[in-house]
């Protein structure tokens, strides 16, 4: 009789064993599954802010190149022309 309780409680124990594996188990593919979709925002994330700021970048370059550029003009502008035609060429473009 004893044997017999003690061999259901066994199996009791085996059952639940395999119970917590199994949940175990579908808990880390739900993990796994998050932490991929995770991952995967994240990297969508750095690319599309990586992007803006390239672009924001790109944009300051061609603002600094603009200014080189006018300031050379106007650095050649003020070698070559006399000061009077230099005041008539720049008149109204500072």
């Amino acid at each position: 009789m004893k044997k017999k309780v003690i061999e259901e409680q066994i199996s009791a124990v085996n059952k639940k064993n395999k119970q917590l594996k199994s949940e175990a188990t579908n808990i880390q593919e739900q993990v796994t599954k998050m932490l991929t979709k995770t991952l995967e925002d994240l990297h969508n994330i750095v690319r599309i802010k990586s992007s803006m700021l390239q672009s924001d970048r790109h944009e300051l370059m061609r603002q600094l190149h603009e200014i080189i550029f006018v300031q050379e003009f106007l650095r050649l502008q003020a070698k070559e022309a006399s000061p009077l035609e230099f005041l008539k060429l720049n008149n109204g473009h500072a």
